[in-house]
């Protein structure tokens, strides 16, 4: 069963899978609510519940999706990532289908695992989960996020020295964009300011801690 929510892109699916009698084409945009999940499209054909794979790549919704899946058990399910976002932070986008931020792979590992789902592998944009009951099979000792993902290519580190000076590392621009961030505009302290705080002269401590006091507000 393929779906797709493009009008013109439906048209070329359908003319790609023509020739094949198994396919059910569907052309719908999936979203999360009770007429517009997959619980409610699938029901309008002859899927059997614990059918064997489902894979959703939706470029946002993808967690709110299949955390709406209550009906269907699929035996393996494969579920896109945001590969932007570090392995240890979970991150959600909000459930609203006019925006495209995607999750974390911490943040699909929790809905899997509250689902009955275990992680047993991880590409550079996907997740692959099998339900629980088939997890001894494939005998992974370790199957936590930050043992099964490698490749860590598009996340950007953001850090600070001592001084105050904040430094980018890794991939170091916009994923999809290819913008780059620039450190020297993402300084939230002037030069004059960048130095350890204990060896702040008396004048300068004087001026920083009103400028500091206006930066947390964010009224600078």
């Amino acid at each position: 069963m393929l779906i797709e929510g493009s009008a013109t892109r439906f048209r070329d699916l359908e003319a790609a899978s023509s020739d094949n009698p198994k396919v059910i084409a569907v052309n719908a945009f999936v979203g999360f609510g009770p007429t517009d999940g997959l619980d409610s499209i699938l029901a309008r054909t002859p899927i059997p519940d614990d059918f064997a794979v489902l894979s959703i790549d939706i470029d946002g919704n993808d967690y709110h999706v299949w955390n709406a899946v209550t009906r269907y058990k699929p035996q393996v399910v494969v579920i896109e990532y945001n590969p932007t976002i570090p392995t240890a932070v979970d991150f959600v986008q909000p459930a609203d289908m006019s925006i495209n931020q995607g999750a974390s792979i911490a943040a699909l590992d929790r809905l899997g695992r509250d689902k009955g789902y275990e992680l047993v592998a991880v590409t550079a944009h996907n997740c692959l989960f099998v339900r629980r009951e088939y997890f001894p099979r494939f005998g992974i000792a370790d199957n936590s996020p930050a043992s099964l993902r490698a490749d860590e290519s598009m996340v950007t580190y953001i850090f600070n020295g001592f001084d105050g000076t904040v430094f980018i590392r890794g991939y170091g621009a916009l994923g999809w964009h290819g913008i780059p961030y620039r450190e020297e505009r993402m300084q939230p302290l002037p030069r004059v300011f960048r130095k350890f705080p204990d060896s702040l002269g008396p004048v300068m401590k004087k001026v920083v801690k009103p400028y500091r006091w206006l930066k947390k507000r964010g009224w600078l």
